[in-house]
């Protein structure tokens, strides 16, 4: 009985559990399958942003193109910008970046549109900070505006052979 029996009544006990665990996966296949779908989805979803935002950062600092950029906004919107100064670069881990300072002057409504016109320049920035020095019965305002720019991305391979990703 113990070298006979016992050894094929406990393979037969475990295949038994193993059998209920797979059941139990395959009741839910449709479920899993719909969430390997909807993942996908969002994969799909992210690696198009990645796309968009790795379009909208140079590979070098290229302030001239920025100020360029910034130079024509600021037209469009009525701010004048009357000195501009680049930082020094710094290297993070997943890109470079130069924080640009710019002294501007304008009304309000010209901030504002230069504010918001800064967040849609087809090159990725961000205002760090913004100071406005106003001078009592004036509507004219003096403006600093740090932007930092963003450059030289560094992104993980994320595409594996086949397109598929691993399990």
């Amino acid at each position: 009985w113990s070298f006979l029996i016992r050894p094929i009544d406990a393979r037969q006990r475990v295949t038994l559990e193993r059998m209920a665990r797979l059941q139990g996966t395959l009741a839910e296949a449709d479920e899993i399958q719909s969430e390997h779908t909807s993942l996908l989805d969002r994969l799909s979803a992210d690696q198009d942003q990645e796309a968009a935002l790795q379009a909208r950062i140079p590979d070098d600092a290229a302030e001239a193109e920025f100020l360029a950029l910034a130079s024509e906004l600021a037209s469009r919107t009525g701010l004048k910008i009357k000195d501009y100064r680049p930082g020094k670069p710094v290297e993070e881990a997943s890109c470079s970046s130069l924080e640009v300072e710019l002294i501007c002057g304008g009304d309000y409504a010209s901030l504002c549109g230069f504010v918001d016109g800064i967040s849609k320049l087809p090159r990725l920035s961000r205002i760090e900070s913004l100071h406005i020095d106003a001078a009592k019965g004036t509507p004219y305002y003096l403006i600093e505006i740090s932007v930092l720019l963003y450059f030289a991305a560094r992104s993980e391979d994320s595409s594996l052979e086949g397109g598929e990703p691993r399990a």
